[in-house]
């Protein structure tokens, strides 16, 4: 079970390939299902300020990506004895996708945003972490957060 959020974006590609790894390695022909491993994609929407529909647009890409990776890296066809990913598995990570991009108001959006801002600064204030360091593909974001505020 992952949570699918604003954050997840620029590393859930490589959680989609781990997955896959596990799906082979842990394979057995001993249970009805081949695969012990399944991953199941939830989109976060509390709270909404780190959601995917926070974060800028271009990353729907990214999250697009993952979900034809997962097609990709999927069974042909329903079938007990095939390792891959399932259809819900993918179609569950296409529905983030969706989502993400159904965004709110401009008004709603911006107000989020600010929030996102001000929660990963307190945060970076409270336990001396840097958010910039720790997911330097959002640092751009994360500077025009604060422009917000």
């Amino acid at each position: 079970m992952s949570t699918f959020n604003g954050l997840s974006v620029p590393s859930y590609y490589k959680l989609v390939n781990g997955v896959y790894t596990l799906k082979q390695e842990y394979a057995s022909t001993d249970r009805y299902w081949i695969s012990a491993v399944f991953l199941d994609s939830s989109y976060l929407r509390y709270p909404s300020h780190q959601t995917l529909q926070v974060i800028p647009s271009k990353w729907a890409n990214e999250v697009l990506r993952c979900a034809s990776h997962a097609d990709f890296l999927g069974t042909p066809k329903f079938d007990n004895k095939l390792i891959g990913y399932s259809d819900v598995e993918i179609q569950k990570i296409k529905r983030s996708y969706d989502w993400m991009v159904s965004r709110n108001d401009p008004q709603k959006l911006e107000n989020q945003r600010s929030n996102f801002y001000r929660y990963f600064n307190a945060h970076d204030e409270r336990r001396g972490t840097d958010f910039k360091k720790v997911f330097p593909e959002l640092a751009d974001f994360f500077e025009y957060c604060k422009t917000l505020n």
